[in-house]
């Protein structure tokens, strides 16, 4: 008994001595074991709950992203083990020359001089310049993990990719991973932000080539500050972008965006991107700019497994009313109960009439005040919105609650907005109401590139869009306010579908 009770003092002295020198720096010691949800289980417990239609292809893709998930953690948690590995490394580098211009300065006069001589001549090194072979350290021998590969899923309308990517956001944002999901019109203000405010702190030109200061210093650091995950971590670039409805039709929106995804993804960042068209179709104007082409067909190739997403049914038009889209704004104006059943697409020589009707019994159910006013919008601009609906009857703008805007066609469509506009007015008002819409054709495409884009923004805040279509158009629904008799508009946009 006295032997067994001494083996096994011995040998757990060993195991806890060989666990010491094991652990005597351990990355994982603060780490913690984190459970979370896979994107086929959100998305299968949102099917229970009857949030969603339970649909096998997406339900395929969600087990493709199960996998990317995983990986995406793993190696989130390899590289921050990683990144600790070698700020120990270095701290220790660092040391050793602390140590070692210690013991030079301590020298004696003489020492000195001489070791100044031999550095003079070349037989001794600066401190600068020691090796950790002269230190007597070894080289970082890490390996240093590589970043999976991202995706890019392409398909038609309303089929799913955009709750596809976040319910994949959700999943990795539960495991701690530093994700930032964001809109492409969103991103590209957020680019012209950091140059604009770049250019404000130096006054000077700025380059948007790939390689310059600006993208890789200001733009990439702007991206980054925005990453966002449930515990705070350092943020070494190996975080994960989605962007959804991405586009590549202006060349110097293009130019910009190609720069900073470039810049992010030699920081190890993994992009996932959402879009009507596959990777090869997505920019018109590669073409025109080489560096466009070398984008889509290297970067993407390289960096995002392309999956095509060929859904039969578009969920937005299986919507029985849109009382399931509609996001309320506001607790004292019931938008939902207000338009359900109401028509909010009026066409015909009294669609006018109508219109002022309906927009006038909406301003005094909930007691709201038609006011005129200035909206502020990015860059020192503004907007003045003729008809805004107003819940406080206060003086100051500041305090001013609106709930509604109504807008003329040229006011947003045939002047100069972009659009940066079109966001501000979707984050501002719940209803908006456009009166006076032309029949869209070719001779029109500035216009109805505009009204694409403010529909498309309106659709992405969850605003309730009154159209009163032009008396004299022969308009019975959305699809008609295309003319394409000539071919090319529609095949120019891609908005048949989508403006439903």
């Amino acid at each position: 008994m006295r032997i067994y009770k001494h083996l096994n003092n011995c040998i757990r002295a060993t195991t806890f001595n060989r666990f010491n020198t094991l652990h005597s720096f351990n990355p994982w010691k603060f780490s913690k074991f984190r459970c979370y949800s896979t994107p086929s289980q959100i998305y299968l417990d949102k099917v229970h709950k009857n949030s969603l239609v339970f649909d096998t292809e997406q339900h395929e893709i969600l087990q493709k992203c199960d996998q990317l998930s995983r990986d995406i953690h793993r190696f989130h948690q390899n590289s921050q083990v990683y990144s600790k590995l070698k700020s120990h490394w270095c701290q220790t580098l660092q040391q050793n020359r602390q140590r070692e211009l210690q013991s030079r300065l301590n020298a004696s006069k003489f020492n000195q001089i001489r070791n100044q001589l031999k550095i003079y001549f070349g037989y001794m090194k600066r401190i600068e310049d020691l090796t950790p072979t002269d230190l007597g350290m070894n080289e970082f021998q890490s390996i240093k993990p590589m970043p999976p590969r991202g995706i890019f899923i392409n398909g038609d309308v309303g089929c799913g990719k955009t709750m596809i990517m976040d319910i994949l956001y959700q999943s990795l944002y539960q495991s701690n991973v530093p994700v930032l999901r964001i809109h492409y019109n969103q991103w590209m203000i957020l680019i012209h932000n950091g140059l604009h405010e770049h250019y404000m702190k130096t006054k000077q030109k700025t380059d948007s080539e790939p390689n310059g200061f600006v993208i890789g210093n200001v733009l990439r650091g702007c991206v980054l500050s925005r990453f966002q995950c449930e515990e705070s971590v350092e943020l070494d670039g190996s975080g994960v972008l989605f962007v959804d409805e991405f586009s590549m039709s202006d060349i110097g929106d293009a130019r910009l965006s190609y720069a900073v995804i470039c810049a992010l993804i030699e920081r190890d960042c993994i992009v996932i991107f959402t879009a009507n068209r596959a990777p090869a179709e997505v920019s018109r104007v590669a073409s025109q700019c080489p560096c466009l082409s070398r984008f889509i067909h290297e970067v993407l190739a390289n960096h995002c497994e392309s999956i095509v997403f060929s859904s039969k049914h578009d969920y937005r038009r299986l919507l029985h009313s849109f009382v399931e889209f509609i996001a309320e704004k506001n607790s004292q104006v019931n938008v939902k109960q207000f338009f359900t059943g109401k028509s909010r697409f009026l066409s015909g020589k009294q669609s006018n009439a109508q219109c002022d009707q309906l927009w006038r019994v909406f301003g005094n159910e909930y007691g709201l005040e038609s006011k005129r006013v200035t909206l502020e919008l990015l860059f020192q601009r503004h907007l003045v919105v003729e008809h805004a609906l107003c819940l406080s009857r206060s003086d100051c703008e500041e305090q001013q609650e609106f709930v509604g805007a109504k807008f003329e066609f040229k006011e947003l469509c045939e002047c100069a907005r972009n659009t940066v506009d079109y966001v501000r007015i979707a984050e501002r008002f719940q209803v908006v109401c456009l009166v006076n819409v032309p029949k869209m054709s070719l001779e029109k495409r500035d216009s109805a590139r505009r009204f694409v884009a403010l529909i498309d923004e309106l659709y992405n805040g969850k605003c309730c869009v009154l159209l009163q279509v032009d008396g004299d158009a022969d308009v019975d629904s959305v699809e008609d306010l295309f003319d394409d008799s000539r071919g090319g508009l529609i095949d120019e946009f891609g908005v048949a579908e989508g403006m439903q």
